[in-house]
């Protein structure tokens, strides 16, 4: 989100699994400390993980997914 407000990016939904799992390393490595704004009700994510890389290793955390090394 801009200082003015404003949503400048969103998170996708991922057609398939492969589509996910090859996204979000992608993310990792290109936005690795974008801040993140969980708008989940309750709460998606731990109040810890304000960073895109953060928010990742969360997520794959909680569904016990590996995450791919960020090269």
């Amino acid at each position: 989100m801009a200082a003015n407000s404003e949503i400048i990016g969103r998170s996708e939904k991922y057609p398939t699994a492969p589509a996910r799992d090859h996204g979000l390393p992608v993310i990792m490595r290109e936005a690795p400390e974008a801040q993140v704004q969980d708008l989940c009700y309750p709460p998606c994510l731990p109040q810890k993980a304000r960073t895109s890389s953060q928010a990742i290793r969360a997520f794959c955390a909680a569904w016990q997914l590996v995450t791919v090394p960020v090269r």
